[in-house]
């Protein structure tokens, strides 16, 4: 087990940046208010701890959070390495039994009883873990009261403790107050602002493995006694979901550029915020090492968004193929690509999914099939498919028939002109 620990030093909340770290393990568990635990042991394939510190760092600048890390073997030591900032677990004060006795925080009764302890340790001198140690085990429970035993078999082995369940918000939204010197009122100054909203807004789908069908946006300006519209409030629907900042940025500045310059700002704004009503399962959350086809999605998912802010709602959609003949009606208007609703369960291909390198021989008697010793029952022959390409070589013709089998994957099963059988394939 490894566990990081993030131990922040300033205000976040703790809920919107635990969902955003969702990207790293599943697994992960918070102590409000500023603390948060992932579980990364066991992601080592995918990441390494270096490539985490430095991924959480981005992290911690897009939320502008000021924060200690640090990485152990188990949960109470790191949260005690984060929290005192040392590099060395003998090496902590004696406070720092405070977080091996009751790590969440559930315990309140107990927390009383560890500061009393505390406080009895310092008396005599215990300055550091190192000191606590060296104090007889058997010692401890008759001197210091339960929960030094307790603090003390967690200071050896905390690797069996279980984790407080956390299940992340089903609500994304992110909200921003500008300080005096950030007000702004033209377009670009805005648009600045706004892509911190929406680092941490995407920084949240992306962890919880989703994707934003639907984004409102809204603006508040300093109240005047001219001011008409304290608020200004844009929806957006996609035609193709957005997954990220640099995709939804161009479409917002279309609109915002179109409907500010008809109607302007009454004043500086002073707030913004941006909310995801409607999402989506996405694909994957993890960028594809060896492809660029996640990068190319993004920027068609853009493409599609910007080019309806400019022809207008309805005018860019998905086409259908249909069975008539006749050109003009040979298509249809569609919400989604339909590629991505056809369901493919049931669906038997017209080839085989996997081949064998020979052909092998099989004995076939009226409704059973002896393959390599063993017998299988037929249930259904499949109408015959003559193959005979190599005529031209003298290569016999085969007759191939798809052979559905009461136990088992459908075989693909050809016979040539003296009747003999082989399975050449099988469907998946």
């Amino acid at each position: 087990m490894r566990v990081a620990c993030v131990y922040a030093l300033s205000d976040l909340n703790i809920e919107t940046w635990a969902q955003a770290c969702l990207r790293f393990s599943p697994q992960i568990s918070i102590r409000n208010p500023n603390i948060l635990f992932v579980e990364i042991g066991k992601c080592r394939s995918i990441y390494s701890e270096a490539s985490f510190l430095a991924r959480v760092q981005v992290l911690l600048r897009r939320f502008q959070v000021n924060a200690r890390i640090a990485i152990d073997s188990d949960l109470p030591r790191a949260l005690a390495r984060a929290r005192f900032d040392c590099e060395n677990v003998d090496a902590l004060p004696v406070q720092a039994l405070m977080d091996f006795g009751d790590p969440f925080g559930l315990d309140p009764k107990g927390r009383k009883s560890m500061e009393k302890m505390i406080l009895a340790l310092e008396r005599l001198g215990i300055r550091t873990i190192s000191d606590f140690k060296h104090i007889p085990a058997s010692h401890l429970s008759s001197r210091f009261g339960k929960q030094a035993l307790y603090s003390r078999q967690l200071l050896e082995d905390a690797s069996h403790l279980p984790w407080p369940g956390w299940v992340p918000s089903a609500t994304y939204e992110e909200k921003l107050d500008l300080l005096p010197s950030e007000h702004c009122q033209d377009l670009e100054p805005l648009l600045f602002v706004a892509k911190n909203v929406l680092d941490r807004l995407f920084s949240r789908l992306r962890g919880t493995y989703l994707q934003a069908d639907r984004i409102e946006f809204e603006v508040k300006v300093e109240r005047t006694s001219l001011t008409r519209k304290p608020k200004r409030k844009w929806s957006f629907e996609f035609i193709s979901p957005q997954r990220s900042t640099s995709g939804f940025l161009p479409i917002l500045r279309e609109r915002l550029n179109s409907d500010l310059s008809a109607d302007p700002l009454e004043g500086a704004v002073v707030e913004l915020m941006c909310r995801v009503p409607l999402f989506s399962r996405s694909q994957n959350a993890q960028r594809h090492f060896f492809s660029h086809r996640d990068e190319f999605e993004d920027q068609m998912s853009s493409f599609f968004g910007q080019m309806e802010e400019y022809l207008g709602k309805g005018q860019v959609f998905w086409a259908g193929m249909t069975e008539e003949r006749f050109p003009e009606m040979s298509w249809l208007k569609t919400k989604t690509l339909k590629s991505q609703t056809v369901s493919l369960n049931k669906i038997v291909p017209m080839r085989p999914t996997r081949l064998f390198r020979a052909p092998i021989p099989i004995s076939v008697l009226e409704n059973r099939l002896q393959i390599r010793g063993r017998i299988y029952k037929a249930l259904q022959w499949s109408q015959v498919e003559r193959i005979s390409v190599g005529w031209l070589d003298d290569q016999k013709p085969r007759n191939y028939y798809r052979v559905l089998l009461e136990a088992g994957p459908s075989l693909w099963v050809f016979s040539d002109p003296e009747h003999h059988y082989f399975v050449h394939g099988y469907f998946e």
